[in-house]
């Protein structure tokens, strides 16, 4: 059994992080790349890593509607008219989608020279 997982685990780590991330944002790449480069008792740079994924979801257009894929489906599984949650403010935005953009511009730039990024 125990050389069974040893062997799994090998192959993860000789898996090329390019090749598991094949036909996603290059994002996904740096990001696995980096936390295989961390060493086991090293704090991660969460800000580096937040802002890696923050670039992707940027640059896909999405915002923050603070309505994910797995309430959707729990509510939509109990109610027919759960997956219309999106709601927009007067000007069309997402309703929080400006609040937390403040917020995450705030704390990026208190958090921009910390660390690895």
């Amino acid at each position: 059994q125990k050389d069974k997982y040893h062997k799994i685990c090998l192959k993860k780590q000789n898996v090329a992080a390019k090749e598991l991330c094949k036909g996603l944002p290059s994002e996904f790449g740096t990001l696995l790349t980096y936390t295989r480069n961390l060493k086991f008792d090293e704090t991660p740079n969460y800000n580096y890593c937040r802002r890696l994924l923050r670039d992707v979801f940027d640059s896909n257009g999405y915002t923050m509607d603070y309505v994910y894929d797995w309430t959707v489906k729990q509510e939509a599984s109990s109610s027919p008219l759960a997956s219309s949650r999106a709601h927009k403010d007067d000007e069309g935005q997402e309703s929080g989608s400006n609040t937390l953009k403040k917020e995450r511009d705030a704390a990026d730039s208190r958090n921009d020279d910390v660390g690895h990024g």
